[in-house]
């Protein structure tokens, strides 16, 4: 296949001040302290947008149409390629280099170039910061991360680099005494849940659920399995959310058995009994929900939750062997083995 480029998109890259349009979408993406709300930001494809128009914002909803961010990256990694060397000793230099990878990640999420180099600038600045200058600096970079993976950017939402580059500055929170600040439920509600919703079966989102999870473990566990089962209801096709669900489960699971010696959860009867009675009256006969329940229900092994399960799978079903249904047939015979097991 042909990479010749179309020579209209070849004149418009060419057309406009390349250094005024990196400043500003750089400006965007730059942390202001007095508004730390995260930006939801969209990348335009397509022309037809006024030609003096970069960026497109209304409040902290931002649209970068896709030629203005290409011709910012051209200036971004010029800067970046500067100072491939080593980070710089001055502010203003370091400050471009900042913003130059900020751009450079808006354009590539797998731009590891550009991540380690945000990576390296962070280490180097908050060794000798502290108090509110140290804050501001990991609460920055958590901005713009944030702001990113939660938009409306398929491919940024699921993006190892960026993934990975958010766990490391979780670590530089906990590293540095600061690891109060970060509330679970919080994490999960804000960031995990909208960057799910925005790319299903998260795969990268979820396992850093996870480590937020056991590595920030302050949060309530009523408070923190409140925000996950509510979550897997309203995405109750979504496996990713009931794995999460069932993972948080058992981690309150082993915390009460060391405390209680190993009695029963009340909490995790409660969710298993509303997701039952969910399931009858919405009538969910999808894969994920029934794997969330044999699971949970085998694990527990209590006898009425057990029959609750199969009573309802064997009303629900039925209507699917009537309609000839392969497909939801198949979910309930293997629903049906599981749980036969210790029946």
């Amino acid at each position: 296949m042909s990479r010749a480029l179309n020579p209209k998109v070849i004149e418009a890259l060419k057309a406009g001040d390349h250094n005024q349009v990196f400043d500003e979408i750089a400006s965007i993406l730059t942390y202001d302290a007095s508004s730390p709300a995260r930006l939801e930001i969209e990348i335009l494809s397509g022309f037809g947008f006024d030609p003096s128009v970069n960026v497109l914002r209304t409040e902290n909803a931002v649209a970068i149409p896709k030629l203005r961010l290409v011709q910012g990256f051209f200036v971004a990694r010029a800067l970046l390629q500067k100072h491939a060397a080593g980070i710089p000793q001055e502010a203003q230099a370091r400050r471009e280099v900042r913003r130059a990878s900020a751009v450079c990640l808006m354009m590539d999420a797998e731009n590891l170039t550009a991540a380690n180099t945000r990576k390296r600038l962070l280490a180097a600045e908050i060794q000798n910061a502290t108090g509110e200058a140290l804050q501001e600096l990991l609460w920055g970079e958590k901005w713009l991360l944030d702001s990113i993976l939660t938009s409306w950017l398929h491919r940024h939402t699921k993006s190892p680099t960026l993934w990975s580059h958010r766990r490391w500055l979780l670590g530089q929170f906990t590293a540095h005494g600061l690891a109060s600040e970060i509330h679970a439920a919080d994490e999960i509600a804000c960031v995990i849940g909208p960057a799910g919703e925005q790319h299903p079966r998260n795969y990268y989102a979820w396992n850093h659920a996870r480590g937020i999870v056991t590595g920030f473990p302050g949060t309530a566990a009523g408070e923190l399995v409140e925000v996950c089962k509510k979550w897997a209801w309203k995405h109750h096709g979504d496996v990713s959310g009931w794995s999460f669900l069932l993972f948080v489960l058992r981690q309150q699971e082993q915390q009460q058995q060391q405390q209680q010696r190993g009695e029963t959860s009340s909490l995790t009867g409660s969710v298993v009994s509303e997701t039952i009675g969910l399931a009858e009256s919405l009538q969910w006969r999808n894969e994920s929900v029934w794997w969330f329940l044999w699971t949970v229900v085998a694990e527990r092994g209590i006898e009425d939750e057990r029959k609750r399960v199969v009573t309802l799978g064997e009303k629900l079903f039925e209507d699917a062997k009537r309609e000839n249904s392969r497909d939801e047939k198949a979910v309930w015979e293997r629903a049906r083995k599981r749980l036969s097991r210790w029946g």
